[in-house]
């Protein structure tokens, strides 16, 4: 049976070389070692994993479930979680990205060797991620409020990251939410939505025009600025034919 390559993302370097060992002694393949998500990403593109074991925890704005959700986006993986955290809240929100196992921290060699196994036993391929829902309920006022997701526009970052504002197709004015764009961006992982950089997520359904350091989004009159170092990759999400020089 050929080996299985897993991409271990902890930034724990003491940990991830534990783990490396383990899983070697178990007869697996360590793909690659990440300590954050762009590592992730780009060890996975490097060296396409057989599955993934993740730390939820990662020192780095964005976690490893949110880490996870963009791997998901590219390669349909299994994945397993680790993490110290063992509260609710924080085991709701890593059920989104459907993992194969959840093992807390500490854990032994024989329960980690176990899970993946299973996980890899228990994953199949063609499995389709369930209905997701085309809206949001967000915080407004004392309540929620109903906003469909391909009404954004796009959402930035602002007041050193604790807050996003949330511009809306039809609307003059944005939301202002208490909340980190990392954990907002989770529920706006449709393939519509694209994060251009750390502080701005847009809908790439909206994007109208191109400059080198401007998007031009349609029904909406401002520019929207994004950094020279990121326009490539944003250039290569999307359909652009460019002319031969």
């Amino acid at each position: 049976m050929k080996s299985l390559n897993v991409l271990v993302v902890e930034d724990d370097l003491l940990i991830a070389s534990n783990i490396r060992r383990n899983l070697e002694e178990a007869g697996y393949q360590v793909s690659g070692i990440a300590r954050n998500y762009e590592e992730a990403l780009q060890a996975a593109r490097d060296s396409p994993p057989d599955m993934a074991l993740i730390d939820i925890q990662l020192e780095d704005s964005f976690d490893g479930i949110y880490t996870a959700n963009e791997l998901l986006r590219h390669h349909w993986i299994p994945i397993v979680f680790l993490t110290a955290d063992s509260r609710d809240h924080t085991f709701q929100r890593a059920q989104m990205v459907s993992p194969r196992a959840y093992l807390l921290k500490p854990f032994r060699q024989t329960e980690l060797v176990m899970q993946l196994k299973l996980a890899h036993l228990n994953f199949q391929p063609t499995t389709k991620k369930e209905h997701v829902p085309d809206h949001l309920f967000l915080p407004y006022e004392k309540g929620y409020e109903r906003v469909v997701k391909a009404d954004i526009l796009y959402v930035n970052s602002v007041l050193n990251g604790s807050y996003v504002h949330i511009f809306e197709a039809g609307k003059e004015k944005p939301r202002l939410i208490t909340m980190n764009i990392g954990y907002l961006g989770q529920f706006l992982n449709g393939p519509d939505f694209y994060r251009v950089s750390r502080s701005l997520l847009i809908n790439l359904s909206y994007i109208e025009r191109i400059e080198r350091n401007h998007l031009k989004l349609k029904d909406y009159d401002q520019l929207i600025f994004i950094p020279e170092g990121n326009r490539t990759d944003l250039m290569d999400r999307l359909a652009v034919i460019k002319t031969r020089r």
